[in-house]
């Protein structure tokens, strides 16, 4: 991150907490809700699939900057089924936002010229060695994380991955980090849970891993962030997940403060698990700077039961001054 970033952030989290005002510093832009892949606890099916026009999303991108906006984070579903996203991420790198996407790796060869001009940093995700991992999002889809990685590498392009840790792959995060030692990238790492778009609940209790398999995961990425620098989460976050997992704990969270979502219609949401549509926090009808103002009579912390998502818990954690989460966003990003 630049040093007038830096100072932006800085600047933005002390208007934050002396005088409350609200400045969304970072912005997940669901870009659309279709995905190509069917992935064991995901359910995207049941949501409205369509998505603002190009005009109206460039619209959108072109506000964000001027109202303190410093990156811009592409998500879905996967942003990269969108016809227009090689224009999309053109206007955000243009508009001077740090830029990245989210994929599981599909259509990165067909995207990847785009990438290397306009993208930061490229997130993908991985959920352990092929027989796991195909397990979990489809056969086939391993060999194609590892080539996506590998063209990433060759265009020097910043590469993360994201598991998610389920039953299935306890003992198989070596391997993810083998991997990232390999092509020299980090790897992060956030448990299963349920929420709104998630598989019902009954399919993510049968994933979850005890509070004894657990904490032996975490314990050993502990370990391993000592010695390496493959881990990618921050130590705050390890220790968030050994000391709540299985209770109902929520931490402070800064989300429709410091950061929030857009979602494909163009509504401001808290985070991506918050779906509920307000029109008077529609950007299409109010522009981005009325509709996030609007956005704060929400009633977002009180309906916010916790949740373990990685940039969200490492955002908090970060604007909480957590110092090993605020060195850790920078390596990140």
């Amino acid at each position: 991150m630049k040093i007038i970033s830096l100072c932006r952030t800085a600047s933005t989290i002390a208007r934050y907490y002396l005088f409350k005002k609200r400045t969304p510093l970072t912005i997940s832009f669901l870009s659309t809700y279709s995905c190509n892949q069917k992935c064991k606890y995901c359910d995207w099916t049941k949501l409205d699939m369509r998505s603002m026009s190009t005009e109206q999303s460039i619209g959108m991108i072109k506000e964000l900057k001027k109202n303190g906006v410093i990156k811009l984070g592409f998500a879905g579903g996967e942003s990269l089924n969108r016809d227009d996203i090689s224009v999309l991420l053109e206007c955000s790198h243009k508009s001077g936002l740090i830029t990245s996407i989210s994929s599981n790796g599909k259509a990165i060869m067909k995207h990847i010229d785009t990438l290397e001009k306009y993208v930061d940093v490229v997130q993908l995700s991985i959920d352990g060695s092929q027989e796991i991992h195909d397990s979990l999002r489809g056969k086939g889809s391993y060999g194609i994380v590892i080539n996506a990685i590998e063209m990433l590498k060759a265009r020097k392009i910043k590469v993360i991955t994201n598991t998610v840790l389920t039953k299935r792959n306890l003992n198989d995060l070596g391997h993810i980090l083998d991997i990232a030692s390999k092509y020299g990238h980090k790897a992060l790492f956030q448990p299963i849970f349920h929420y709104g778009i998630s598989e019902n609940e009954n399919l993510i209790e049968t994933l979850k891993p005890s509070h004894y398999e657990m904490n032996y995961a975490i314990e050993f990425l502990l370990c391993k962030k000592r010695r390496s620098k493959t881990v990618g989460n921050s130590t705050a976050f390890l220790r968030y997940i050994q000391k709540t997992w299985g209770k109902q704990s929520v931490m402070r969270c800064h989300a429709n403060n410091l950061f929030c979502t857009i979602d494909p219609l163009g509504y401001v949401l808290p985070c991506c698990f918050d779906i509920r549509r307000n029109d008077d926090f529609n950007t299409i009808k109010h522009g981005f700077k009325q509709a996030f103002t609007n956005s704060g009579k929400n009633g977002f912390p009180n309906n916010c039961f916790g949740c373990y998502c990685n940039a969200y818990i490492e955002s908090n954690l970060a604007f909480s001054l957590h110092l090993s989460a605020c060195i850790n966003a920078l390596n990140i990003v």
